[in-house]
């Protein structure tokens, strides 16, 4: 038999299956955003992040490049933002 509550908690449910959805969509783009600003802030010569931070919260990013279908995404995505971040900065090139 279906009641309002039985009605009210599926509609519960389907709202949490709805936010657990997208934040598995979008979390990794928020990683690889910061990502590219962090690296854009040590190409530049900021004291703050170290190299071995930066190593070390990078490390996942290689697991998503390497995702099967969706890592091309991910990859194309970090490399737009690190031409917009200006994470691609290399002092050494004249300009």
């Amino acid at each position: 038999m279906v009641t309002p509550q039985s009605i009210e908690r599926l509609r519960q449910w389907g709202w949490t299956a709805v936010y657990i959805a997208a934040a598995i969509f979008l979390l990794p783009f928020i990683y690889l955003t910061s990502l590219s600003l962090l690296h854009s802030a040590y190409a530049r010569g900021y004291p703050l992040p170290s190299r071995a931070f930066l190593r070390a919260y990078a490390a996942p990013s290689n697991v998503l490049a390497g995702a099967s279908g969706i890592g091309g995404l991910y990859s194309g995505y970090y490399e737009v933002c690190s031409r917009v971040t200006g994470a691609d900065y290399d002092p050494s090139k004249k300009q």
